[in-house]
């Protein structure tokens, strides 16, 4: 069984962009799934740049706000709605079926691919023989697993959103 839910991030600074990311949350082992492909992201850059001269009225400022702020329901409207909940599941389905005949190889491209480190490489590996899913469903599900043993909470939504990119490879 799995839940709907969404990862909401903003910039440190302000001054980047607003992210709201589908997120689907695997009940029975605990592990999220972060679905990039479905993400939506909504720039900010602040009120007035350095090439600007010209200082906006407060209608303006409160028109802009209004319209952003509209533009974020929509984006977490999108994220939950059962449409993309229903494609992100499919996609998870049909990666059951995505065989991998040569686990070590895998673990070795996705190490590369995506920069995992030999303690983390191990620990998926790891977690892929735990659990007996020689698919891109269960690598999948060893990286999103091995989210939950980092320290860092931001390497953990990287290999939340990594297991889920990883479900949609073929690996033959």
């Amino acid at each position: 069984m799995v839940s709907a839910g969404i990862i909401i991030s903003n910039s440190e600074t302000g001054h980047g962009s607003l992210s709201i990311k589908p997120l689907v949350y695997r009940l029975v082992c605990q592990n999220g799934a972060i679905a990039d492909a479905y993400a939506m992201r909504k720039y900010h850059a602040g009120r007035q740049t350095e090439m600007e001269q010209i200082e906006y009225a407060k209608d303006t400022i409160k028109a802009e706000d209004t319209a952003f702020w509209l533009k974020v329901r929509d984006l977490v409207k999108f994220s939950l709605s059962e449409v993309t909940f229903d494609k992100i599941v499919e996609t998870m389905r049909v990666s059951t079926s995505l065989k991998i005949e040569q686990p070590e190889k895998a673990i070795e491209l996705v190490t590369k691919k995506y920069q995992i480190n030999d303690g983390e490489s191990k620990g998926i590996l790891n977690h892929l023989i735990l659990g007996g899913d020689l698919s891109s469903w269960g690598l999948g599900n060893a990286v999103t697993r091995m989210a939950q043993d980092v320290s860092s909470y931001d390497r953990s939504t990287e290999l939340e959103s990594i297991g889920f990119e990883i479900m949609q490879h073929t690996w033959n």
